[in-house]
């Protein structure tokens, strides 16, 4: 049960023989093989060869900022690592761009020579990484291997366009191919290469996917001849080419988009406008629609025109939106200018599928201020319904809302709840909510708010004619009449056209003396 006096000799040993050994392997991973090893550093080093992407970057800079060499050169060694991701090695770049540059901001002769390396290997993966690190470091004299790479790339692409079957990642290849080749260049030469002519062919083909990889190469190079041609993808019917080629254009910052934006619109006010003008309000400040107003004024301002900062812009958009909040929602508590008169009120809403056209009001001045250019006509309800709300001081309400059924925002309206505070916030929580669907059964949407005792005033938005269950005009005017006949307070209806104008909502605002209609163009 006691050890002897030689296994005791024997176990401390063997103990300080690896304690000796583990101090051999620390010291190793130390410039100075005598002095203690940083338990900072060593967990650095661990983190950086074993964990995650992001941790790893911290670690980095922990093992760059010790100025030991064998610790720098691990993280070098990464950068120019094929399996780490291109994000990844960006963040390496940042963090060691000052140690692989000379004073004149050009790379170290060896680490120039190890880009052109990879660059010039002719093996895709290498040569991918190698387009990647020339484009940060600013390496130039590439040309026959980024036309190499180009020409390769853009037979993927066209053969892709003619319908000849093509896996995700090969394209994903080719466009990224496509892309770097342009960074390298644009790394190594003022002028535009003589491929640029492609990419300007490409941005005409027929597959968007052709589409977006050419105006995305085009956003990597800020050559003058470019503007004009990166302007036109603002109206691609491809979605995602027309937010990056606004937000490159507006990114440059560059007086010379201007014209080359206006030129892209058409000559009356169209949907396709409604990216190109708020970019355009954005560098300018002015507010006009039509191309040849632009062109006049263009004209009229000459080349001491200058780009409004962030803040001249804030400013602007600050002032503008302040001075519309009463001319666009009329008098406190009113809906679309109609102030109600009684103590109780139903807001009764029209939510069909076609409230999600886009409002009108898209040609007005509202098109030029950031998340207004694109309200729908369910958006500029919803803002008017909470207008309401916000100003109706302590009237009982409720909102009903129908497509092809009929929906009740509460059981007993604002009376289900404690206080009017707790019901205008439920409220315009359901109003927010709203979203556009289905028919429009407004036949059901009026009988459900004419049974309703607080329903003393009614105020009915549609946008169209009725499409769900009684569609016929004279039965839902002659029902009701009937109805509200029976009401021991019959309610006054207002209605509210939005886009149209139709013998439906004119009876119906006839139906008492106090009802009426009007209409939203």
């Amino acid at each position: 049960m006691f050890m002897t006096t030689l296994e005791r000799c024997t176990r401390s040993l063997l103990a300080g023989m690896a304690i000796a050994l583990a101090c051999i392997l620390l010291a190793s991973s130390s410039d100075a093989r005598c002095a203690p090893v940083d338990d900072v550093l060593l967990k650095a080093r661990e983190t950086f060869l074993k964990s995650s992407s992001r941790n790893r970057i911290a670690a980095a800079q922990t093992l760059v900022a010790s100025g030991k060499k064998n610790h720098r050169k691990l993280v070098v060694e990464a950068l120019f690592d094929l399996g780490e991701s291109p994000w990844f090695c960006s963040q390496l770049f940042s963090i060691l761009a000052t140690d692989l540059t000379g004073d004149d901001g050009r790379p170290l002769e060896h680490v120039e020579r190890r880009v052109r390396k990879l660059a010039e290997s002719g093996n895709p993966d290498k040569q991918l990484h190698g387009f990647r690190l020339a484009a940060w470091f600013g390496v130039g004299g590439l040309e026959d291997e980024l036309d190499d790479v180009i020409e390769d790339a853009l037979e993927v692409l066209l053969k892709k366009e003619e319908g000849a079957p093509k896996r995700a990642d090969v394209l994903q290849q080719a466009r990224t191919q496509i892309e770097l080749a342009v960074k390298a260049y644009a790394a190594g030469a003022p002028e535009a290469p003589a491929f640029t002519e492609w990419l300007g062919v490409l941005c005409a083909r027929e597959d968007a996917d052709v589409r977006f990889t050419a105006f995305g190469a085009l956003a990597s190079l800020d050559i003058a001849l470019h503007h004009m041609l990166l302007a036109s993808g603002a109206r691609d019917p491809d979605a995602r080419i027309v937010k990056s080629s606004i937000e490159t254009l507006l990114a440059w910052n560059d007086k010379r988009a201007i014209p080359a934006l206006f030129a892209q619109l058409g000559d009356k006010p169209s949907e396709v406008d409604d990216e190109i003008l708020p970019a355009l309000f954005q560098m300018t400040g002015k507010r006009i629609h039509l191309k040849a107003r632009w062109e006049a004024w263009w004209r009229s301002v000459g080349d001491e025109f200058a780009i409004l900062s962030d803040d001249e812009y804030d400013d602007l958009v600050k002032k503008i939106v302040a001075a519309r909040s009463v001319s666009q929602y009329g008098p406190s508590g009113s809906f679309f200018g109609l102030v109600p008169q009684r103590d109780s009120v139903v807001f009764l809403i029209d939510v069909s599928g076609s409230m999600n056209a886009t409002h009108a009001s898209v040609y007005s001045d509202d098109m030029f201020l950031p998340g207004t250019y694109r309200k729908t006509r369910l958006d500029v309800v919803k803002e008017q319904v909470v207008h309401a709300l916000q100003g109706i001081g302590g009237r009982e309400f409720d909102i009903v809302t129908f497509n092809s059924g009929v929906t009740r925002w509460s059981p007993r309206g604002s009376a289900s709840f404690p206080t009017h505070e707790q019901a205008l916030s439920s409220a315009v929580a359901y109003v927010g909510k709203l979203v556009p669907f289905g028919g429009t059964a407004m036949h059901a949407g009026l009988q459900t708010a004419l049974s309703m005792d607080i329903a003393a005033e009614i105020f009915l938005l549609s946008d169209g004619s009725p499409s769900v269950g009684v569609t016929s005009e004279n039965k839902i005017v002659g029902d009701v009449r009937r109805w509200n006949k029976k009401r021991k307070d019959p309610a006054d209806l207002h209605c509210v056209g939005l886009g149209f104008e139709s013998d439906l909502l004119v009876q119906l605002g006839a139906i008492t003396d106090n009802s009426s209609v009007h209409i939203v163009k």
